[in-house]
């Protein structure tokens, strides 16, 4: 036995062994509790006297502890006066850090902030250009609600003549608030960073003024956001987020790029009147409450590209600007776009997008929905294209449905002249392939790639080396994939592409009745004028018409005698 080489006796080993086991477990509530130590007034006070520098700039240091700010907590009103006043008095802001923190208890950075008139000139030094040309909007608006309550006699509650102003920047990454944190009607100038914090009962910066970035990204959200009549100056990252309660941004305005990418919106989303002048990317969201885009305006490109809608999609009356990209996203809930309005630069693109026609249904003006829907290719989108006619026609918009039917016509019309006239990946030589447009070293690494095996479709070359989705893009028209094109083939696909192209360029593949119905007008008369001329001309070259000899009566022959 192992046992019998071990100096002194064996309960002695057996004891101290149990004695480390039961160190180890009483060690581990104490780092818990060290890795969170309570915050007292006596350690915010050294913390203040003693700011660290963190990226150039004088830093208020709180991480890792734990905030106790709940009404009955000693520290409370100690935090709110003490830090106040340590944010306000020096030169230089100091930047303000909860990072890994726990805040218990509300969070009220209204009274952290310094209460500034909203008139004067104290504000200006303090904000950018656009941050000064909203606060005189500001103005001008607060000045437009009073008149109009003295005309009306309202003696309600007087609007605010101050306004709360955060200078600081606050940092609060991983950090987990148990309470509600409250920033509304506050003006932000610093930047937000809040990277993975936690909010169990949410976020309140109704009417708040972000000058600086502000980054959510990988939030928890618990609870509801209430962000009505917001303003971010600068970008705005929410992605990863986790909306688990629903959002209300209704009428906030995103004056750069909003990212809500790869997040999860849950309970009633209120996306309602908001301003997007930057790009709006929602690409790869998981949306499981409503998503309400009403009157909503996108200056620039909204994205919803490989998003899942499990409930409906409103964008009723929303204006856009520039594309809506819906490629390879799923459909499961309703999608209003009923008076959206969709200028010459702005379309669908809807490639790839998946939807069920027995749970959904597409709205849209008719006789102008169906033609904002856009696809590049017929390959990968005919049962897309088919389901979106299919859509139409049940709910009797006819028009949408012939132009959605007339759309897949003219895409496999361009597939056939893309076959005709395009250059084959798998049989193609170099020249050709620099002659389709890919540079010499892509093209080798084409055919080389092609000797190990054969391309199935021409989005097989994005994983030829050297090749990129731009490259791609630029040669798409030109190429096309198929293992043999006999001759015979091509004659075929030929004299089909000359039937099909004599539909969509005559009638619009009998979906436009205007133009099939004039060039009735127009053939009725050119053919009753031929067969005129053929008759006139038939006239004047008369053949005599002559019984054969057989059956020619004889010229003596003698008379028929009757008999009976």
């Amino acid at each position: 036995m192992p046992y019998s080489h071990w100096p002194g006796p064996r309960w002695i080993t057996w004891l101290g062994i149990l004695m480390l086991i039961a160190g180890v477990a009483f060690a581990r509530p104490a780092q818990a509790a060290d890795s969170h130590p309570l915050l007292t007034v006596d350690l915010l006070r050294q913390q203040l006297a003693t700011p660290v520098q963190r990226e150039g700039r004088p830093t208020i240091d709180l991480r890792n502890y734990t905030v106790d700010l709940r009404p009955d907590s000693a520290l409370t009103d100690g935090f709110y006066r003490l830090l106040s006043s340590g944010l306000q008095k020096p030169a230089t802001t100091p930047t303000l850090d909860l990072s890994y923190a726990v805040v218990q208890g509300d969070l009220d950075l209204q009274r952290l902030g310094q209460r500034e008139p909203l008139y004067g000139d104290n504000l200006s030094p303090l904000l950018s250009e656009a941050g000064q040309a909203q606060l005189k909007r500001d103005r001008t608006r607060l000045l437009q609600l009073n008149r109009l309550s003295q005309s009306l006699l309202i003696q309600g509650q007087s609007s605010s003549q101050q306004i709360y102003v955060f200078k600081a920047p606050l940092v609060a990454v991983q950090t987990r608030f148990t309470g509600q944190v409250q920033g509304g009607d506050t003006f932000f100038l610093g930047r937000l960073l809040a990277s993975g914090a936690v909010f169990e009962q949410g976020m309140a910066v109704a009417g708040a003024r972000f000058n600086r970035a502000v980054n959510f990204s990988g939030a928890d959200f618990r609870q509801g956001v209430q962000a009505k009549s917001s303003l971010f100056f600068e970008a705005a990252r929410f992605d990863q987020a986790q909306f688990r309660s629903g959002a209300n941004f209704q009428g906030a305005e995103f004056k750069a790029d909003a990212n809500f990418s790869r997040a999860v919106l849950a309970g009633d989303l209120n996306f309602s009147r908001v301003q997007w002048q930057g790009v709006a990317d929602f690409a790869r969201t998981v949306w499981q409450g409503t998503a309400s885009f009403v009157r909503s305006y996108f200056a620039k490109a909204l994205f919803f590209t490989e998003a899942r809608f499990d409930a409906p999609l409103v964008l009723r009356q929303a204006r856009f600007s520039e594309p809506v990209n819906l490629r390879n996203a799923m459909v499961g809930g309703e999608v209003d776009l009923g008076d959206a309005l969709f200028p010459t630069s702005a379309y669908l693109n809807v490639a790839g997008m998946e939807f069920s026609l027995e749970q959904t249904q597409i709205l849209g003006t008719p006789g102008k929905i169906g033609r904002v829907f856009s696809v590049p290719q017929l390959a990968g989108n005919e049962t897309l294209l088919r389901n979106l006619e299919r859509n139409f026609r049940r709910l009797e918009q006819i028009s949408d449905a012939n132009y959605i039917a007339y759309t897949a016509e003219r895409l496999r019309l361009k597939t056939w002249q893309q076959r005709l006239l395009g250059t084959n990946l798998n049989t193609a030589s170099v020249t050709a392939l620099v002659r389709a447009g890919f540079t010499e070293t892509q093209a080798v690494a084409v055919v080389a790639q092609r000797q190990e095996q054969l391309f199935i479709g021409t989005e097989g070359v994005l994983s030829v080396p050297g090749i990129d989705l731009a490259s791609y893009l630029k040669v798409r028209d030109r190429i096309f994939a198929l293992n043999t094109f006999p001759l015979i083939r091509r004659l075929t696909l030929a004299l089909q592409w000359l039937w099909l192209g004599g539909l969509v360029v005559l009638s619009r593949y009998g979906t436009s009745f205007s133009l099939t119905f004039g060039l009735g007008l127009v053939a009725i008369p050119i053919f009753a004028l031929m067969f005129w001329f053929i008759d006139r001309y038939r006239r004047r070259r008369v053949s005599p018409i002559v019984p054969p000899p057989d059956q020619r009566p004889p010229e003596h022959s003698p008379p028929a005698v009757a008999t009976k």
